[in-house]
């Protein structure tokens, strides 16, 4: 007992004579020197710690941000600590713990600054605007800019202002419009308060707008209107003028001659006057021209000159010259009877033969009124239904339809023309070249099986009008 006593009294004084630390009695197995480190926020900053201990060890906590390298070991060692970036914008604090391998544990307080220093100020040293100077009309606009220097400056942005806004204004994108006669000062002056500015020179004019008078001279055709324009703007190209057995061929600057001729649209830049060319138009030699002006009313088809009626329809006292309004044609009834009316070609054809003949009609009902004969045999037949035309393939096939654009009751111009080189033919209505239809096949160029030895009026169903026929 009195043993027991004693001990515990010597216990008590060492702890209260000095000794107050229980690790500097009791020291531990692993310890770290130094017990906290302080690193910058950039990337790869390290510090150096020791661990000391005689046993093997190993990192038994950290924070993510923070690398220790190596992170285990036996025996004493230096470790590195490294930090990841702080980009947080705040100082972060965080524990590294090391336990030995009897479970003995030694802590490193690690505290990491925030990237609080702000930038170095750069400032704006000069400032040059361009162009200068400048120039601008009234009314419109011309974009200066504003080079800053140095390229690196803190706040490269400038503020524009100008010394005469009834003169000239300007935007904040360095934009000057023109407002009146003038010079004005157009300034840019640095945003980050360095009181550096530049400027430039503009001028600004009132534009004068010189018209210029441009006038056709259409060399006897038709007249046309002259046009006013403005200097260095373009003309614009006219309706054509038309001349009685002429041709129009363009506008030129020169007359006679006609060497120059002119593109629309045309840049003027004075008074100008242009010149029509034209090419005179050499009338067809007619093999066949019959208009049936010649005739009285009533005049019979079996009695015209040249004409044979093959087939009297009706009866032939139907079949006759009609006049009307002033105008002669040629009236076939078919109805239950088929009429037909043919004239012989001659024996020596041009090489391109063309047939024209104008009709008319206020039947729907379906007719074949323009034939062309080898001898006994149709080559071409033009046939017509209630607003669509067709044509057959010169062999008698079943025929190609055109579009359903042609309205009973109306005159139209049907003509011919066939290649007797390459033997074949198209037809034009009105003047217009026309594409025929069969199934998936759509066509303008059908076969001649034959060169034609004359040409027929015909009325099958209908009652029909014919005039101008025209071969050549």
């Amino acid at each position: 007992m009195i043993k027991k006593t004693l001990l515990w009294t010597i216990f008590a004084g060492l702890i209260f004579s000095g000794c107050g630390n229980y690790d500097c009695c009791f020291p531990s197995v692993i310890k770290v020197d130094p017990t906290s480190v302080t690193l910058e926020p950039a990337t790869a900053n390290t510090e150096d710690v020791e661990v000391i201990t005689s046993l093997s060890w190993a990192v038994a906590d950290k924070p993510d941000w923070i690398t220790v390298y190596p992170n285990n070991g036996t025996g004493a060692a230096s470790v590195l600590i490294t930090a990841n970036v702080n980009s947080t914008g705040n100082e972060r604090k965080g524990v590294v713990t090391f336990m030995a391998a009897n479970g003995d544990k030694a802590k490193l307080n690690v505290t990491q600054t925030d990237d609080t220093t702000p930038p170095a100020l750069i400032e704006v040293t000069a400032i040059g605007v361009t162009p200068d100077p400048a120039a601008v009309e009234v009314g419109s606009t011309v974009l200066l800019t504003a080079n800053v220097s140095p390229a690196n400056a803190s706040d490269n942005t400038v503020s524009w202002s100008s010394s005469d806004e009834t003169v000239a204004t300007v935007s904040p994108a360095g934009l000057v419009t023109g407002v009146s006669d003038g010079s004005v000062t157009i300034t840019a002056t640095a945003n980050d308060g360095s009181g550096v500015s530049g400027s430039a020179s503009v001028t600004v004019t009132t534009v004068t707008t010189v018209t210029c008078t441009v006038t056709f001279d259409s060399n006897g055709g038709s007249a046309v209107t002259s046009q006013t324009v403005n200097d260095g703007d373009n003309a614009t190209e006219p309706t054509a003028p038309t001349k009685t057995d002429h041709l129009f061929a363009g506008w030129f600057t020169d007359n006679g001659t006609f060497a120059n001729s002119v593109t629309f649209p045309y840049t003027i830049t004075g008074d100008i006057t242009l010149y029509a060319k034209w090419e005179a138009v050499v009338a067809p030699t007619y093999l066949i021209n019959e208009d049936f002006e010649g005739f009285a009313d009533g005049t019979l088809a079996s009695t015209l000159p040249d004409w044979t009626l093959t087939s009297p329809g009706t009866g032939g006292g139907n079949q006759k010259v009609i006049s009307s309004g002033g105008n002669n044609y040629l009236y076939m009834v078919g109805n239950t009877g088929g009429a037909e009316l043919q004239h012989a070609l001659p024996v020596s054809l041009p090489d391109i033969l063309n047939y024209e003949v104008k009709f008319s009609t206020t039947s729907p009902s379906t007719d074949r009124p323009v034939r062309l004969y080898a001898n006994s045999s149709i080559v071409v037949g033009i046939h017509y239904n209630g607003g669509k035309f067709g044509a057959n393939n010169g062999i008698g096939a079943s025929d190609y339809i055109s579009d359903n654009t042609f309205p009973v009751g109306t005159w139209y111009k049907v003509s011919i023309e066939c290649d007797l080189i390459n033997m074949t033919y198209q037809v034009y209505i009105d003047d217009v070249l026309q594409q025929f239809t069969k199934g998936s096949d759509t066509r303008t160029v059908f076969d001649l099986s034959n060169v034609p030895t004359k040409i027929a009026l015909v009325a099958t169903f209908s009652t029909i009008y014919f005039d101008d026929i025209k071969v050549y």
